[in-house]
């Protein structure tokens, strides 16, 4: 009889930037570390899955996700909460501000960075937005 011992994995990703951990056949999560272009000042992209929701959990720090109507030139912010899920419909543009030494668990399809992964520049008067309304946030200390 083979040996099928089931061992537990504990993975975090300790580096900068985008990590996948855990892939499968179909989808994946991955921790998004804090790098400064997901600084407020430095992003310059929305994304747009053609194929797969995302979805955001905040692990640490502060993050306000951002959204994106194209068709009414419309922006969202939204600032997450710990440990709460926020999930992108598949085909919404989207971005995350990150504030420095923040940690984001990002659950979608697998290889959802490699195909049907969509980029338009981030309109001025949201960017305008997104900086002013993370500088008033961030601003409080907890």
């Amino acid at each position: 009889m083979e040996d099928k011992t089931i061992v537990l994995e504990e993975l975090f990703h300790n580096g900068r930037g985008y990590m996948p951990l855990v892939l499968t056949k179909d989808w994946q999560v991955a921790q998004l570390n804090y790098i400064p272009s997901q600084a407020p000042e430095n992003l310059r992209m929305l994304d747009q899955h053609t194929f797969t929701d995302e979805t955001f959990i905040l692990m640490q720090g502060r993050a306000v996700l951002i959204t994106y109507n194209e068709k009414t030139k419309e922006g969202s912010l939204t600032s997450l909460k710990w440990g709460h899920t926020y999930n992108v419909p598949v085909m919404m543009w989207h971005n995350i501000a990150m504030e420095e030494n923040s940690i984001v668990m990002i659950m979608e399809s697998r290889d959802a960075h490699i195909k049907g992964l969509r980029q338009i520049g981030l309109p001025n008067k949201l960017k305008e937005e997104i900086i002013a309304y993370t500088g008033k946030l961030w601003s409080n200390i907890f």
